[in-house]
């Protein structure tokens, strides 16, 4: 049963032991704001029959009962917090219209507390605490996120809620008007561990490495922002690439930031699990890990999910009849999706129709193969692949060590910077700077303005302890993949790329050179080209010829005139085509000295690359 079910209309409704939260800024497992306990009936000490333990006289004394009122029904309960009699303590929620007779009855299915004589006793008691109850009401939530100021005008301008609800913390002005019915037992939303120093030079350090955790760390913090943009849907960014990549992490950190890092689900499910599943993170981030360990059939229909229920904001409609146990359901969610192929790739594997709008609402990220680094894009020096290892794991186990820290000062942030205005703002920063955009890629840029927009207002507020241009970098580099992912070249073409990123990646088919010092191959072909430092930029020379000869005269124009539009290369002098280099050549037995080369910025290149898998 999903959070959403809770409260569904039952009369009671038994939830495991913990304690009322009615805090201005509360999180799981915390009674009061400065820790004190809430309102109980006082009492003195006496004896339980049938039990050896000594109780207060009065058995009313610990207990404690709240007014009650559903978010989603209307419906009006208490809630008793009772001395179980074995030294624990229990919480039972029972309908506003039960007579104090049917209460003690069900009562005493939960505790040992209650007198059995006289028989006036117990209903004295409870009659007692429901006179002692506050005359308020506190709201038990049925889903996450922002709960709109009951007393907020349209035309007061500001902020429009009052608080922020997840089963592990309720924050912000309005907080003691909530309530969660339950935390839950395993990894949630909300749930907190660690400090934010902790964090920052954890997960915030290594995201420094890595353009992939730096997004997810944002969009994690952009979920909360959905509220104030005006968007026609909601964004999901998919994280394509090989098994191994560490994209998984990534998802991780993304959940991290606002609760558990394990608050991540799975793909495969079933559509109405997927629909509870999204009405239960809104307005908050939505993890799909491993769309390729999901059966084929789940596959297709989580995919066509994503793109055209998910974005949507609302379940499939259904008549009134079965509204009691499959209510219609509404969200708004930011959603981080991996997988090994991508969108359009699986929709051709599973036999389903994918068109341009699809691409627009799912929207493929590729990331590095492992043996370039996987998400740990920005390392420097060799063997990235066993740094990129060994960074995971540092960051898995610091995400088992610290987390959900960001959400409370971030919500305390929201609730005083003006966030309509703010996110405006800067987003339309982004698209000014990436644009002109028009049509679907207009849509797709707003998506990462979003994104940006939530990483340059933590960066600014000092909750990302990051470089300022950080945000703009990491969001404009995977924009920038996504986008040459999206409108990859024909196949021939993309073959010749992949063969010359394989070449690029072999010591041996493209040499480290040094000036005035002779390279020497044994036959004209063997090297491709040179890795060189030119004016301080590290640089790959290629040799025309050789790459002509690897890919073919039928495709060595096309990529050329690739290298060029993805602006990597260098012009030489004059605006040559080629440049000259001080190093020596020697083929065989011809010396070459100042041998010419097309030049192309290595980092560039390899941005340029990425998506070409």
């Amino acid at each position: 049963m999903s959070n959403l079910d809770s409260g569904n209309g039952n009369t009671e409704v038994a939830v495991r032991p913990h304690p009322s939260a009615l805090t201005r800024s509360r999180k799981s497992g915390e009674n009061g704001e400065n820790g004190e306990a809430l309102p109980t009936v006082a009492s003195s000490a006496s004896h339980v029959a049938g039990h050896d333990s000594t109780v207060p006289s009065d058995p009313s004394a610990e207990w404690t009962v709240i007014r009650v009122k559903d978010e989603l029904d209307g419906k009006l309960s208490f809630e008793f917090q009772f001395p179980v009699g074995d030294g624990t303590r229990g919480v039972l929620e029972l309908g506003n219209e039960l007579s104090i007779a049917e209460m003690v009855r069900k009562l005493r299915g939960h505790t040992e507390v209650l007198p059995r004589a006289p028989k006036t006793a117990a209903p004295a008691i409870v009659g007692k605490l429901l006179d002692a109850a506050s005359p308020t009401y506190v709201i038990k939530a049925s889903q996450p996120g922002w709960k709109r100021a009951p007393d907020h005008r349209a035309d007061a301008g500001g902020i429009p809620f009052d608080a922020y609800v997840t089963p592990g913390q309720i924050i912000g002005p309005g907080a003691t008007r909530y309530r969660w019915p339950s935390v839950p037992d395993r990894p949630h939303l909300g749930q907190s561990l660690g400090t934010r120093e902790g964090f920052s030079s954890t997960a915030c350090a290594l995201a420094e490495k890595s353009n992939y955790l730096a997004f997810t760390t944002m969009a994690g913090l952009a979920s909360l922002l959905l509220p104030f943009v005006e968007a026609p849907e909601d964004p999901v960014f998919n994280l394509v690439g090989e098994s191994s990549a560490g994209k998984t992490s990534a998802l991780k950190v993304g959940a991290s930031v606002i609760g558990h890092p394990n608050a991540i689900s799975h793909w495969n499910q079933f559509p109405r699990a997927l629909e509870e599943g999204a009405a239960a993170r809104n307005h908050t981030l939505w993890g799909l890990n491993a769309a390729e360990k999901a059966a084929a059939k789940r596959r297709a229909e989580i995919l066509q999910f994503v793109v055209h229920v998910l974005c949507e904001r609302e379940s499939a409609v259904r008549s009134e009849a079965v509204q009691e146990h499959l209510r219609n359901l509404f969200w708004q969610v930011l959603a981080l999706s991996s997988s090994n192929k991508t969108g359009a790739a699986m929709a051709a594997e599973l036999g389903i129709t994918w068109e341009l709008q699809d691409s627009v609402r799912f929207i493929d990220i590729p990331v590095p193969p492992p043996k370039e680094g996987g998400i740990f894009d920005l390392l420097t020096g060799e063997d990235h692949a066993g740094q990129s290892t060994k960074l995971i794991k540092r960051l898995e186990e610091a995400l088992g060590q610290t987390y959900g820290v960001l959400l409370q000062p971030w919500v305390e942030h929201l609730f005083q910077a003006d966030p309509p205005r703010r996110v405006r703002r800067l987003m339309n920063r982004f698209l000014k700077r990436t644009g002109p955009h028009t049509g679907v890629e207009d849509r797709i840029a707003r998506k990462f303005a979003l994104v940006y927009a939530a990483g340059k207002m933590a960066v600014e507020a000092g909750l990302l302890p990051w470089p300022k241009n950080l945000p703009w970098t990491a969001t404009r580099t995977l924009w920038r993949r996504a986008k040459a992912l999206r409108l990859q070249p024909d196949p021939e073409l993309t073959d010749a790329l992949k063969q010359l990123k394989e070449a690029i990646a072999d010591p041996q088919v493209v040499r480290k050179a040094k000036p005035g010092k002779v390279l020497r191959v044994a036959k004209e072909h063997e090297l491709i080209g040179v890795r060189y430092s030119h004016e301080g930029t590290k640089v790959i020379g290629f040799r025309l010829e050789a790459v002509k000869a690897m890919i073919g005269k039928a495709q060595m124009s096309k990529v050329e005139k690739w290298l060029h539009e993805s602006g990597v290369v260098l012009a030489g002098h004059g605006n040559r085509a080629t440049k000259q280099l001080p190093i020596k050549l020697q083929i065989g037995d011809q010396l070459v000295d100042k041998p010419r080369f097309l030049i192309a910025d290595a980092k560039r290149l390899a941005d340029a690359l990425v998506p070409i898998v």
